[in-house]
């Protein structure tokens, strides 16, 4: 199973003191989620820094919100994808996913625009999808997912559902916080059943980012070094007939 962990940005003056090149040479992680372009759309020169810089980790960039927030998956958001994508150009061999994250607001009512749009979009299980609002929350929506290929992601967070969710082969999590969002310290027991509910849905592969600022190395670090004491358990028997 392959394990794939990092922190949601990596400008973070409280623990990195020096940027991406910081990040790649002493975080111990071995991924990155770029959310800076969800507000603002980042110069070429700088995405071709990334590219060279980071081309050690695996990458996940967030949409911009004039796609999921302005235009809704609307033709105008498809426009607006296309330019993105095209600006990524440069990172895009590194970036294992486009995270589409959905306001709280967005109803399963428009299934069928997001439905029309991934497939406009042929990012098949690189289109992962964030649900922001409860109602998404049901067996029916996650075998749509399913069906399609989308990766869901699973949100560690107080304004949803804390479900472990494996529509494409990956698990997709994002540890916003608990009892304060952003906040919150995961404690080891905390991150311990996280990981072997990630471990019991048969996932092949996990891709996880702490998104709890201040305390986000600390604890992406904490559960990347769980999930290979609990791989290591789990492949003993095995080892052993």
């Amino acid at each position: 199973m392959e394990i794939l962990v990092g922190t949601s940005g990596w400008s973070n003056p409280i623990w990195n003191p020096s940027g991406l090149s910081w990040y790649v040479d002493n975080s111990k992680l071995n991924a990155v989620e770029l959310n800076m372009s969800f507000y603002q759309l980042p110069k070429k020169e700088q995405i071709l820094s990334w590219a060279q810089e980071g081309n050690s980790l695996v990458w996940t960039v967030k949409m911009n919100r004039s796609v999921t927030h302005f235009f809704r998956f609307n033709e105008m958001a498809f426009e607006k994808f296309l330019e993105f994508q095209e600006l990524f150009k440069p990172l895009d061999k590194q970036i294992e996913y486009y995270l589409f994250q959905l306001p709280p607001n967005a109803h399963p009512a428009m299934r069928d625009d997001i439905e029309k749009f991934f497939h406009q979009s042929q990012l098949g299980p690189r289109f992962a999808l964030e649900w922001r609002n409860p109602h998404w929350y049901t067996k029916e929506h996650i075998q749509w997912a399913q069906s399609l290929g989308i990766t869901v992601v699973s949100a560690d967070s107080a304004q949803v559902p804390r479900e472990i969710i494996n529509t494409s082969g990956t698990v997709y999590l994002r540890l916003h916080g608990r009892s304060d969002w952003f906040l919150h310290h995961y404690s080891r027991k905390e991150l311990s059943r996280i990981t072997g509910a990630v471990l019991a849905s048969g996932c092949r592969r996990v891709i996880a980012f702490l998104n709890n600022e201040s305390l986000q190395l600390k604890n992406a670090q904490m559960l990347y070094q769980i999930f290979r004491e609990q791989l290591n358990l789990t492949k003993i028997p095995a080892d052993t007939k």
